[in-house]
């Protein structure tokens, strides 16, 4: 619901508009919206979200009369429509045109085909104009009042759309539409393809991996992870590379699991170190709302947005990328430090090279996830040398115990690379005392 969030009312009105045209109505459903502006409602500050979209219901509904005011005797005619049917519908609008124009638009298979056919048999403009004020608010009242309900229950229970019982039915719903798009479209190869057996069995496996990879690329690009703070990360934060691993830990987008803290950069400016190198900066889902189509434009160009890692609850929105592709890919994600006025900069991160694609479960919706190389320390190293050769910074390790996996598929020494000058230990004394 990003996009509603940015646009607010004028897109309520432009959907309610669109999605009272005959025809055109059925390709946009605008009813989830009005629901989600119902919520809203209920917290207070969604009036101006229903009241465009009666208005620009009230106004598509116009647009719908006059459409079969002026063309609809000819697209009935040339589509050899029964005349005795035409005529029945035509005496039933005669006795009773407000009444069918008002409880039509409770109905929403036939509610924007019953204000063109107010126009086609002849109702007087003015009254439609009247009665159809009602009808618009029935459309777009029953989906509010739908919306602001179950929106005031789940506060009664202490809940707000979005928490703990939603999520809970989210991922259902969402598997439970995959497998019936996967099951009819399986069904439907397998039963009325032409070719082979053996060959429809194939079209049927490559429709199955094609939609379930789209619903993982739709449920990646539009979830968000902003609500997480991006400043820098305490001081503290860092100095614990010194006992031990420290982990950055998976957002709310699965694309990418944790991954091990391995790399400082002390007293140097991320951007022109990796400007320098050739390194690409990559977009975040941190920093902003990246649409479905944007996301697949970004992959195809070789440049995938990266997806949120957070580090004691912060999230990153530093990321680069050593070259241009998909798989496989080495790629930087780097943390502020928070340091005294004055003091040099320090940055922490991890770098890790994506080796591979898996199919995993995100609670219960199949998701794609990019898989590490298994051993980290080999790219850490040869990125630790190629950022350093021939440009006189240097390059030391602070010692780790080994790096604990946590389930996640990779394994490392533990040892942290720290590029730069500064004594990461006495910074972390002198913050100590």
């Amino acid at each position: 619901m990003t996009a509603v969030e940015t646009w607010g009312a004028p897109l309520l009105f432009l959907i309610a508009f669109v999605n009272a045209i005959p025809f055109v109505s059925w390709l946009i459903p605008a009813e989830p919206l009005f629901a989600f502006a119902g919520t809203r409602l209920a917290s207070g500050s969604g009036a101006s979200w229903v009241l465009a979209a009666y208005l620009g219901a009230w106004v598509g509904c116009q647009c719908s009369f006059w459409l079969g005011r002026l063309a609809g005797r000819q697209f009935l005619d040339r589509r050899g429509t029964d005349g005795l049917l035409i005529g029945r519908i035509q005496t039933l609008y005669q006795r009773y045109g407000a009444f069918m124009v008002v409880i039509a638009q409770a109905i929403a298979p036939i509610s924007t085909l019953a204000q063109a056919m107010a126009g086609v048999f002849g109702m007087r403009p003015a009254l439609y104009a009247v009665v159809s004020l009602l009808g618009a608010a029935i459309e777009v009242g029953q989906y509010t009042l739908i919306g602001y309900l179950g929106a005031t229950v789940l506060a009664a229970f202490g809940l707000t759309p979005g928490q703990v019982l939603l999520e809970w039915i989210g991922p259902y719903a969402a598997l439970g539409l995959l497998l019936g798009l996967v099951t009819l479209g399986v069904a439907r190869i397998l039963r009325r393809g032409r070719s082979s057996l053996p060959l429809r069995a194939a079209y049927a496996t490559v429709y199955t991996a094609l939609l379930v990879a789209a619903v993982s690329l739709g449920s990646l690009a539009l979830s968000t992870d902003r609500t997480h703070p991006l400043g820098p990360v305490p001081l503290a934060t860092a100095c614990r590379l010194l006992e031990g691993p420290l982990i950055a830990s998976a957002g709310s987008t699965a694309l990418h699991r944790t991954k091990p803290i391995n790399i400082v950069l002390a007293s140097i400016d991320p951007e022109i170190l990796l400007d320098n190198a050739g390194w690409l900066r990559s977009p975040t889902l941190a920093q902003r709302d990246i649409d479905v189509i944007e996301h697949i434009q970004m992959t195809w160009a070789g440049l995938p947005p990266a997806s949120t890692l957070l580090l004691d609850g912060r999230a990153t929105a530093l990321a680069w990328q050593e070259d241009r592709g998909v798989i496989p890919r080495v790629k930087l994600r780097l943390w502020p430090v928070e340091t005294p006025a004055g003091a040099p900069p320090i940055h922490i991160g991890a770098i890790a090279r994506i080796d591979g694609l898996s199919l995993t479960l995100d609670g219960w919706l199949p998701t794609l996830g990019y898989d590490l190389e298994a051993d980290l320390d080999p790219e850490r190293d040869r990125v630790g040398q190629a950022l350093t050769a021939g440009a006189g910074i240097p390059l030391a390790y602070v010692a780790g115990a080994k790096g604990q996996t946590d389930g996640a598929g990779y394994q490392t020494d533990g040892r942290v690379l720290v590029i730069g000058e500064i004594d990461l230990s006495s910074r972390c004394r002198g913050a100590a005392d």
